[in-house]
């Protein structure tokens, strides 16, 4: 990120033969000290993922995270979102249409 940062006030990035490719590299490496950082909302620390919250939860030793999502998924459920048509129920696709397989 040192020859990016001398690069980036440099007279030099001009006559860079991969201009573009240097410019990118010193974005990446500048942003990606924000995205390692864990985030904070109102105090509390939040997950950035599914894992993440497991972390948490095994790290203060509570289900807080865990509970707070059991209310999300079944209300996704309640509404039937989503259907498991699965490998035996093929026979129930419509007429004139074929699966991405080809099946």
């Amino acid at each position: 990120m040192d020859c990016c940062t001398y690069l980036d006030g440099s007279v030099l990035l001009g006559f860079a033969r991969h201009q573009k490719k240097l410019i990118r590299l010193y974005n990446q490496a500048k942003f990606q000290s924000f995205r390692a950082h864990p985030t904070y909302k109102f105090g509390i620390q939040g997950p950035r993922n599914h894992t993440g919250a497991e972390e948490l939860d095994k790290k203060h030793g509570n289900k807080k995270w865990q509970d707070a999502k059991k209310p999300e998924l079944d209300q996704i459920d309640s509404y039937s979102t989503f259907k498991d048509l699965g490998k035996d129920k093929r026979s129930a696709r419509l007429e004139g249409y074929q699966s991405p397989d080809g099946v």
